[in-house]
């Protein structure tokens, strides 16, 4: 009531607000904090210390008449008048304090760092550009010339705390908890109003901008896209703070980075975990090169799911493909690389060079360097290596698909458009990955059950697609919310619903396991499994009560009135435990009181109708009788809202009991959290079934309305059979299928804009999609062998960064080929114009002495080249035995392209026909056309001699000696 009295007197004379203002801030704070108690005399007596404190006057001066009444307007005005007209004394600062400012003075010598500097140049926002100016770059961390001058916790300065933490972290920016709002300070608050569009305040101390606690994630997720780390300082609780008061002091809750984008502490528990506004977050990544030079290592840390992953050597065009399929963060660690050894894979340009590491040390190495930046403890961690994979090259990646660019998109062809990303997200991670044989058989025997099997007597499982990883860290840190708990609780539910007695649903849960257990990295067991589940869950149904459960009645009389609002907004924690856990029969005793009361005032018929309008302050959390205006006659004063004895008491006590049914509740769900920690493995482990089953429902849904079908697998060659490219549907009428056995070492001839390039993607797609255990788009009776390695070499280009020209990255390409031939392993090669990137005749040389050792491998490789001629008048009866020809057909008169595949060889490539399509000159086409014809006739006439020849030396000697003449 005082509180409210003083608002009204401000508001009616500015100059009493100014009076008042010292005291209405210790109003305002101790009614939040004891206004249950109304204890007036503590309040008033707290002034006087602190208005003594400030001014350092004698205590008689600020005495106040005790014997006055506390409800007298006048005698507070005469106080508050009389304390503001004293004069303040200069305060004195210590010898301590005089040292700290020494110290925090040398602090400030060091300035925004570099990274904030460069932000600052690269503003868009007129707004923030305007307010550069403001900061003083070099006078510290923040871009703050002075600091803080008002009294602040613990004899220090608010200012001070907030310059400290920035020293702490001089990368992050500082979001300082400050009621119901973070506020950001110096060059933090520029970058957020060029970030959030927040508005800027220029105070007489610094420049800063506030955030509303409100929609904190979206924001978070809006500074972390930009490649911004958030330190975020919140209050203490007073739980923590034991009997000091609610916000004088600060600490650091998390650190919000790009490898751990969702802050934990902002779900409470009345929060939705799995909201559109959380992320997936993404691995630190740090890449070496092995002693050898030959090999390279990556590392990843999982910041949310607390696990470093550790991949066996591979080649750099292998760890390239497998860093693109990660999304990692910036900047990335590398040792003996460098950025342009990445090329394209990693698109950010910053990069920490590493130096002195071992590749058992790496790894360790990268997770102290995380720990140190978002202060975690390591031990909390899980190391794990990442199974023996072959990931696919960056280049055949590109070429299938499967990296942005111009060629279309495998993975959208594999679901609807209709599919969420995570779905895109986690197809695209196993066809980059291809994993072991034994999982992809698994992936293919689930695709059978959804495609020969009734789906619809399964269970349905609710995926938790978005925070799947940080379901460990909300668990952890004891910050869960009843949604997430009870989105675990249903797809516990679900996954445990899998395993019926019956032999095929039990059968599909074993394999979902398995591909869930390869992409988790986990060594956990199937009964193991099954019983951290089911502990889990009935942990879960004992606490979280069904959410059927009614809540508490409102009186028809209350409906739709302020009433009710206030009700709904201190009754939401109701209903999230159970009730013989939390016991709330004191605080529905303290609810039907206030009930009582409200309806007792409004079933007075001494109040007259016009004055039982009753609203709800929704910052004080309090309700109020709305004050009606004086008769007519009378002095004219504002409208003041009131109350009554009855209704306060009930409304303190139902707050009273609403606040200590919260921390009972909070504390459940904190316990509960923590010992379902004990199961996170399990928890993990049946998000990542979810995933995978509903991942290969979408794609098996949709392939097979596309016609695609599932091949015979583990055969002897590659049969396909009535295949076509996946970016096309399957309408016989438009699209061109084909039947083309590929058996070892086959050459590919046919014209330009013949679909050589097509045919070849197409070989490749399904080939690599059948063996991951896909649908594939060719008929049932298509065959393919077991390939540990894909490699498929499309559309050639030069790469300058890297100082490679194209026929440089061809000569690696082919290199990479012999490698793997070398050592064994099952392959499909697929190379694109070989030899184009030099003269003819040196590269028809090369390449015969090339497919020749390819040839004696038996693995299946493709190779399409215009180099035909040079090759068949170069190349031995011996060697031509050795290889199979194909051409694409083309009408003999029109020479228009018919996309079938026969035997043969094209010889033609209709070079003249599509410059003409291009429109190019005619007297152009025409004169490089007889040109061509004089050169064809002279070589065929000088190449007679050479088919006695076997070297590729004898020949190419020949041919220079042919070319002198």
């Amino acid at each position: 009531s005082l509180m409210l009295w003083a608002k009204r007197t401000a508001i009616a004379c500015p100059l009493r607000w100014f009076c008042y203002r010292s005291l209405f801030g210790q109003l305002r704070r101790t009614y939040t904090v004891e206004g249950s108690e109304h204890n007036w005399q503590q309040i008033l007596a707290n002034a006087r210390a602190r208005a003594r404190a400030r001014t350092k006057s004698p205590r008689n001066k600020w005495m106040m008449d005790d014997s006055r009444p506390l409800d007298n307007p006048t005698a507070i005005e005469t106080t508050l008048t009389n304390m503001n007209k004293q004069p303040r004394a200069p305060s004195k600062r210590t010898s301590a304090t005089a040292t700290a400012t020494t110290e925090i003075a040398i602090h400030q010598s060091e300035g925004v760092c570099e990274e904030f500097r460069r932000r600052l140049k690269c503003l868009e926002n007129t707004i923030a550009k305007g307010l550069i100016e403001s900061l003083k770059l070099d006078a510290s961390p923040l871009g703050i010339a002075r600091e803080g001058t008002g009294p602040g916790p613990g004899g220090q300065k608010m200012l001070d705390h907030i310059m400290a933490a920035k020293r702490k972290h001089p990368n992050c920016l500082i979001a300082w908890r400050n009621g119901r709002f973070y506020e950001f300070h110096g060059v933090d608050a520029v970058l957020t109003v060029e970030i959030l569009g927040l508005h800027p305040v220029r105070g007489p101390l610094s420049l800063s901008t506030a955030s509303s606690y409100f929609g904190m994630q979206d924001k978070l997720n809006r500074l972390v896209a930009k490649g911004l780390s958030v330190a975020v300082y919140e209050q203490y609780t007073p739980d923590e703070q034991k009997k000091e008061m609610v916000g004088t002091k600060r600490k650091l809750k998390q650190i919000v980075t790009p490898a751990s984008p969702n802050y934990v502490y902002a779900i409470g528990v009345d929060g939705n975990v799995f909201s559109n506004s959380l992320s997936n977050p993404r691995p630190i990544v740090g890449v070496m090169r092995t002693k050898d030079k030959t090999q390279c290592v990556l590392s990843e840390v999982h910041v949310e799911s607390r696990q470093v992953v550790s991949t066996c050597s591979n080649t750099l065009e292998g760890i390239k493909g497998l860093l693109h399929s990660l999304d990692a963060v910036t900047p990335i660690y590398l040792q003996d690389l460098s950025l342009a050894d990445l090329g394209d894979c990693y698109s950010a340009k910053e990069a920490i060079k590493v130096r002195g590491q071992t590749v058992d040390g790496f790894p360790e190495y990268l997770l102290r360097r995380a720990c140190d930046h978002l202060s975690l403890d390591a031990k909390h961690f899980r190391k794990t290596d990442r199974p023996g994979i072959n990931p696919l090259d960056f280049s055949t990646a590109a070429a299938l698909g499967l990296v942005p660019g111009h060629n279309p998109s495998m993975v959208d062809s594999m679901v609807p458009d209709s599919a969420p990303q995570y779905v895109r997200d986690y197809l695209k991670r196993i066809c980059l990955t291809p994993p072991l044989r034994e999982v992809r058989h698994s992936v293919r025997q689930i695709c059978h059950f959804h495609a020969t099997d009734d789906t619809t007597c399964l269970p349905a499982i609710k995926p938790m697609w978005r925070g799947t990883r940080s379901v460990s860290a909300y668990l952890e840190q004891g910050c869960p919310s009843q949604q997430l708990l009870r989105n675990v609780q249903e797809l516990l539910q679900g996954v445990l619903d899998l395993c019926t007695p019956t032999y095929v649903v039990e059968s599909l849960t074993r394999h979902l396991f398995i591909v869930a257990m390869h992409y988790r990295n986990s060594s956990l067991e199937f009964p193991a499994l099954i019983e951290g589940l089911q502990s889990a869950l009935s942990m879960i149904q004992k606490a979280i009560p069904p959410p059927t459960l009614p809540r508490p009645n409102i009186p028809d009389d209350f409906k739709d009135t302020d009433i009710e609002r206030f009700l709904n907004a201190n009754d939401e924690y109701y209903g999230k435990i159970q009730d013989s856990i939390v016991c709330p029969n004191n605080w529905l005793k303290a609810r039907q009181g206030l009930v009582q009361a409200l309806l007792d005032f409004y079933n007075d018929t001494r109040i007259p109708s016009n004055a039982k309008k009753i609203k709800y302050v929704v910052n004080d959390n309090i309700l109020l009788i709305e004050g009606q205006p004086l008769p007519k006659g009378q002095k004219a004063m504002p409208k003041v809202d009131r109350t009554t004895q009855a209704i306060e008491i009930a409304v303190r006590r139902y707050r009273d009991e609403t606040d200590t049914f919260r921390t009972n509740v909070s504390t459940a769900l904190q316990a509960l959290a923590f010992k379902l920690h004990g199961h996170v493995d399990c928890i993990l482990a049946a998000v990542e079934i979810s995933l995978v089953h509903t991942c290969l429902h979408i794609h098996s849904v949709h392939a097979l309305e596309k016609g695609w079908a599932l091949p015979v697998l583990d055969a002897d060659i590659l049969d396909l059979k009535g295949a076509w490219p996946y970016w096309m549907s399957n309408d016989t009428t438009k699209v061109v299928t084909n039947d083309v056995p590929w058996r070892g070492l086959t050459i590919i001839t046919a014209p330009n804009m013949a679909g050589k390039t097509t045919l070849m993607r197409t070989t490749g797609t399904v080939a690599l999609l059948g063996n991951l255990g896909f649908f594939v788009p060719a008929k049932p009776e298509t065959t393919i062998p077991y390939f540990e390695v894909f490699l498929v070499y499309t559309g050639l280009h030069d790469k300058p960064l890297e100082g490679k020209s194209s026929y440089h990255i061809e000569a690696q390409q082919c290199a990479n080929i012999g490698r793997h031939i070398d050592n064994d392993i099952s392959l499909l090669a697929i190379l694109d114009e070989l030899g184009k990137g030099t003269t003819p005749d040196e590269g028809a040389v090369l390449a015969v002495a090339l497919m020749e050792d390819w040839a004696r491998s038996g693995n299946t490789i493709l190779v399409s080249t215009h180099l035909w001629e040079e090759i068949r008048s170069i190349a031995t009866p011996t060697w031509m035995e050795m290889v199979t020809w194909k051409c694409l057909e083309v009408e003999p008169i029109t020479g228009r392209c018919l996309y079938f595949v026969k035997d043969g060889v094209c010889d033609h490539s209709n070079a003249f026909e599509v410059a003409s399509t291009a429109r190019l000159p005619a007297h152009i086409v025409e004169d490089a056309e007889q040109v061509m014809q004089a050169i064809l006739d002279q070589q065929r006439k000088g190449r007679k001699s050479q088919s006695a020849l076997t070297s590729p030396e004898q020949v190419m000697q020949a041919i220079l000696d042919q070319q002198r003449k």
